[in-house]
């Protein structure tokens, strides 16, 4: 975590990105909590439309736990010519 952000932040590679964009996005993911008094929870993955713009800083892909707003935002790693 940032000092500055109450999310969670994690890199993966461009191959990884592009995988998940392809057979995740805009998926949801349902489990119920292996608690004494279970909790179910729905997340959320979505993937940025413009993940292939290396020129800004931009969030590429989160996963978003829709009962409470928190998100993992996941970045993309990429290689550029200098």
């Amino acid at each position: 975590m940032l000092l500055w952000d109450g999310d969670i932040e994690t890199e993966v590679s461009g191959a990884t990105l592009n995988y998940l964009a392809e057979y995740y996005n805009t998926t949801h993911y349902g489990y119920v909590s292996d608690e004494e008094l279970p909790v179910k929870r729905t997340c959320h993955f979505n993937i940025n439309p413009a993940i292939e713009d290396r020129e800004h800083d931009i969030i590429d892909a989160q996963w978003i736990n829709t009962s409470k707003g928190l998100c993992i935002n996941i970045t993309g790693l990429s290689e550029r010519d200098m």
